[in-house]
């Protein structure tokens, strides 16, 4: 699965990217919303974990974008943030997810681990004609990490 990190914190960055290249998710990298813009387009992640201290009108300018453009709709997105407080502004019906920094690795482990089954069931689906239209999950146990 492709997961795309974007946020300000460069040697976070690279802690994360090398965590998850270690359990085997192919992981690009973004230190601000201009490159984050650019390798959605090259990279076309399956999740965007994206920091909500961007650059260049920060999260809420690439979500506008991304909310607008429906052909970044199949991609995943789970938002991290100093406080909880940030999130109240997102419009819910995009983020499948949040985590409050600090965060643990494995908070963000588990969350992928959940996105993957669905990624993966969404490609056995277009190969699959009889399975299920639509997947769902449960988003109240997925939300924040404390």
């Amino acid at each position: 699965m492709r997961v795309l990190i974007a946020d300000t914190d460069e040697t976070s960055l690279e802690i994360l990217q090398s965590f998850l290249w270690h359990h085997d998710y192919e992981t690009e990298i973004a230190s601000d919303a201009h490159e984050c813009l650019a390798m959605i387009n090259e990279y076309r992640p399956h999740v965007l974990v994206l920091g909500t201290g961007m650059l260049w009108g920060g999260s809420d300018g690439l979500l506008a974008l991304l909310q607008e453009d429906s052909g970044y709709s199949n991609m995943h997105l789970i938002l991290s943030g100093d406080s909880l407080a940030e999130f109240d502004t997102v419009p819910l019906q995009r983020p499948v997810g949040w985590l409050q920094k600090p965060f643990r690795l494995v908070d963000l482990l588990w969350r992928l681990a959940v996105l993957e089954a669905i990624v993966d069931a969404s490609i056995d689906r277009d190969v699959d004609e009889n399975a299920p239209a639509e997947l769902t999950f449960n988003r109240n146990e997925f939300m924040f990490s404390r």
